[in-house]
């Protein structure tokens, strides 16, 4: 990846540098092209699919990878 500039994709097709996102991101590496075919993507989403599902207060189901956030109170509690 050297001379690629890290971009974040939105939906809408815009690609902005990560430097000039309103909050950096930091110890975040974009790696296109890493799954190289259907059988390697099947069995990464197997893998994805067999955590564990909790219910949301919205009522949704989810899965936590990482930092629990309480958006309203804006506090992030670390595990």
């Amino acid at each position: 990846f050297e001379g690629r500039v890290p971009v974040a994709v939105f939906p809408d097709g815009r690609a902005v540098p990560a430097a000039e996102l309103p909050v950096p991101l930091t110890g975040f590496e974009l790696m296109p092209d890493v799954v190289i075919d259907g059988a390697e993507e099947a069995a990464m989403l197997r893998e994805i699919e067999a955590w564990p599902w909790q219910p949301s207060q919205s009522g949704r189901w989810k899965q936590d990878f990482g930092p629990r956030a309480n958006f309203k109170r804006r506090v992030v509690k670390l595990p």
